[in-house]
Parts: structure tokens; C-alpha cells; sequence
């Protein structure tokens, strides 16, 4: 049900549907306090389910609120959610990319150092898990940052950075979304005619 309004969510309800996640994320947070408190929760008897559907609950619930700029809520859930996970004894690549999630938030809020040192220091632990995705996903949040201190320059080498990992990986979306960001970059960079490839490119 909760994936439901995910749903709804990517429609353009987030403004309609953010009461009713809040009102399900409480109930199962209530579930998770009384696991951790010692009681039997016969709502949900299974903790790792539990805990997994907190995480669930947490990453809609920031996803909407980051639909709402409420950039201050986004990065509470994701500490919240990083907590939980951290209580469940996930991985520290799991760990990480939870936390990854955070930077959005703190570029919304203008904390571009703080966004930078969360993005940089799950960069390191994704190659050292061989996460190329999440590499790639972390060097196009690192180029954001970079396009919000206004250095297009090093913006533009970490997009090509990305469109060059995406195009070791399978996913064609993943790879038209790399040069649609580098063919924004590029424009940005008054650099039109390499711009326009790069979203041939993305539409093709």
C-alpha cells in the first residue's frame, strides 16, 4: 500500500500524499520502538521485516518530501534510515549508500562542504566495495556540487567521468541520463554543437 503512493508520488501528488506516508511511517516506527523496547509486535513478528520496511517507509517518505524541498526533513529521514540499518548490522556499502542519499538534501539547504564530504567519502567506499554504479552515481552528485559553486570546468570532467562508467554498465537509461546531465553541463558552458550530440545521444 505504502508502494502505492510511491506511486502517486511520481505522478505529482506529493503534497496529497505526504499525510498519509507520515501516518504510515509513525505506525511502523511505533512497531520498531516497541521491538526495541523488548515487546512482541504481532503486527509485524518478524523484525528484519520490520526494520526493512521502516528503511522502505523512510526512503518514501524522504523522496516526497524532497519532491516539497523540505530539505531540513529529507536529511533527518536519512539519518533516521541509516540508524535503523545501522541496527539491523548492514554493511558498510549498505550504510553508505543510505547515507549517499543525504547529499540532495544538503545541496538544497546550501551546505555544498558538507554535501561534498558525504558524497566523497561513500565514493571511496563504493570502489572499494567495485560498486560501479554507485561510483557513477556519486561523480554525477559531485558534479552537481561543482555546478552549484558555478566550476563548470570541473563539473564538465566528472560527467564525462560518469558517461564513461555508464557505458561499461548494461542499463541504457542510466547511460541516456549521463549525457543528458553532460549535454546540460555543456550548454551551460556555452559549448552548444557538443551539446546538442550529447542529447542526440540521450534521445537515441
Amino acid at each position: 500500500e505504502t508502494e502505492a503512493l510511491r506511486i502517486e508520488e511520481k505522478l505529482g501528488g506529493a503534497a496529497v500524499v505526504l499525510p498519509e506516508i507520515s501516518r504510515r511511517l509513525n505506525e511502523v516506527r511505533g512497531w520498531w520502538k516497541r521491538y526495541q523496547n523488548g515487546e512482541t509486535v504481532p503486527e509485524a513478528p518478524q523484525p528484519v521485516i520490520l526494520a526493512r520496511s521502516l528503511i522502505s517507509v523512510l526512503n518514501i517518505a524522504t523522496i516526497t518530501n524532497a519532491a516539497l524541498a523540505r530539505w531540513q526533513t529529507c536529511l533527518e529521514l536519512v539519518r533516521e534510515s541509516e540508524e535503523t540499518a545501522r541496527r539491523m548490522g548492514q554493511t558498510n556499502l549498505e550504510l553508505a549508500e543510505i547515507r549517499f542519499n543525504g547529499h540532495g538534501a544538503l545541496i538544497g539547504l546550501g551546505r555544498l562542504d558538507e554535501a561534498q564530504t558525504c558524497v566523497e567519502a561513500c565514493l571511496g567506499i563504493f570502489r572499494a566495495h567495485g560498486s560501479v554504479a554507485a561510483e557513477a552515481g556519486a561523480l554525477s552528485a559531485l558534479a552537481s556540487i561543482w555546478r552549484n559553486r558555478g566550476d563548470l570546468g570541473q563539473a564538465l570532467a566528472l560527467e564525462r567521468q560518469v558517461l564513461s562508467l555508464y557505458d561499461r554498465l548494461p542499463d541504457p537509461a542510466d547511460r541516456a541520463a549521463a549525457h543528458a546531465n553532460l549535454g546540460n553541463c555543456l550548454e551551460e558552458a556555452s559549448q552548444q554543437s557538443q551539446a546538442a550530440r550529447h542529447r542526440v545521444a540521450a534521445a537515441a
